[in-house]
């Protein structure tokens, strides 16, 4: 019964301001269509009727009764309580102000509305409702602050779909890099190298995981057996965070033929060195996001050394080791990237046997793909196990690197 009453009331209603749309109904008609509008309960359903026939009135060009109209529903618009209804409302009502030439009063709403929107405690409807009345300026012709209201809008927007910092994290889509780099030399014997690389990395909110991983293959025509030689450096990093501050942490490093920690750089030769850490980690500096981080580790783990040199095998044992390991990425420095793995790893069977390494990498961002890459690798490997290989060595590798 109560469903038949509305409906036959809202088809009156409907058919009533269908009537002054057309210029037929008489002034009786409208006085008793404004009279069941000021019986609706619903504030906003009836602001709004008042607005669409003050719109129509515009358009008739009784703009008497348009601003009395306009009047009335500004007042009941003002006392809304849900704000994207009321700067709806706010804007709507200083267009038509626009319509009637009332520039003054069309200025006033909307200051009136900025400071509704501003009043707004969630940040991603602020931002919305201040790019409205940006957009409200516009069409009116108010130009004087809208471009900062578009800004203001453009950042509040910006930072609510920016990650959070804080603990526990947002979580994030994974995202997979590859890489590709080359270069040829062309001396006395001709040298080639191809390099592929993969990054990926996945955040959720109270752990995350990161694979940095190095594959390439060198040729040089001095080689004994085999012109080919294949290396390759791979990184794997799990934190579970328990506070904004500390995390339990998983590290897993694997070189193979890295001529830092090879003994030759020959193709017959084979050297894999591989180190397992968990422990605990510290959070020194964190950026803008949870993987731009710099932390100290300290764990325990295991560490596989083989070395077959000269066809003979030199190592093939595991040994407990401790791990410090100072480990940032991603940070900012001007205009480059900086990413640092410093690890100290030593036995704990025999601390006389121990690794130090450090791996700087600095990246200038040149688009989207192309990357400018100086890349440090610093190491100390105790025993020495072939004579020509000293315990500290170094290299520097600068290039440009693409990445898809």
């Amino acid at each position: 019964m109560t469903c038949l009453f509305l409906i036959q009331f809202f088809s009156k209603l409907s058919r009533a301001i269908s009537l002054i749309e057309n210029e037929s109904i008489s002034g009786s008609k409208l006085l008793k269509t404004l009279d069941i509008i000021n019986h609706m309960e619903d504030d906003y359903t009836k602001a709004k009727l008042l607005y669409d026939i003050a719109i129509i009135n515009i358009q008739l060009r009784d703009e008497q009764q348009a601003n009395s109209l306009l009047i009335q529903c500004l007042n009941i618009t003002q006392n809304l309580n849900n704000p994207k209804q009321k700067i709806d409302l706010l804007v709507a009502v200083a267009e038509a102000y626009g319509k009637l030439n009332e520039y003054d009063r069309a200025q006033e709403i909307l200051i009136l509305a900025t400071e509704s929107a501003y009043a707004t405690d969630e940040q991603l409807i602020k931002g919305q409702l201040l790019l409205e009345i940006a957009l409200g300026y516009e069409l009116i012709g108010l130009e004087a602050p809208t471009d900062d209201l578009f800004t203001q809008s453009q950042t509040i927007i910006e930072e609510t779909f920016k990650p959070s910092t804080d603990f526990p994290f947002s979580e994030l889509p994974d995202t997979l890099k590859l890489g590709v780099a080359g270069n040829i030399n062309s001396f006395r014997d001709t040298t080639a190298f191809l390099q592929v690389t993969a990054n990926y990395y996945k955040q959720w909110p109270t752990s995350d995981i990161s694979i940095d991983s190095t594959v390439s293959v060198s040729f040089d025509s001095s080689r004994t057996v085999n012109n080919y030689r294949p290396s390759s450096l791979i990184e794997i990093g799990y934190r579970s965070h328990i506070n904004q501050k500390w995390n339990l942490f998983s590290d897993i490093f694997i070189v193979t033929n890295q001529d830092l920690f090879a003994s030759r750089n020959d193709s017959e030769d084979l050297t894999i060195i591989a180190t397992g850490l968990v422990g605990i980690g510290l959070n020194l500096w964190r950026g803008d996001k949870p993987r731009k981080f710099l932390d100290f580790q300290f764990g325990i783990g295991p560490r596989y050394e083989y070395d077959f040199i000269k066809f003979e095998e030199r190592e093939n044992r595991v040994s407990p080791v401790l791990g410090l390991v100072l480990l940032g990425r991603n940070f900012q420095l001007g205009k480059f990237a900086v990413d640092e793995t410093f690890a100290i790893i030593p036995n704990i069977d025999n601390f006389g046997r121990s690794t130090i390494s450090s791996d700087t990498k600095l990246s200038f961002l040149i688009d989207e793909n192309w990357s400018f890459v100086n890349r440090l690798f610093i190491r100390n490997r105790n025993p020495q196990v072939f004579e020509e290989n000293p315990a500290i060595d170094f290299f520097f590798t600068t290039g440009v690197n693409y990445q898809f």
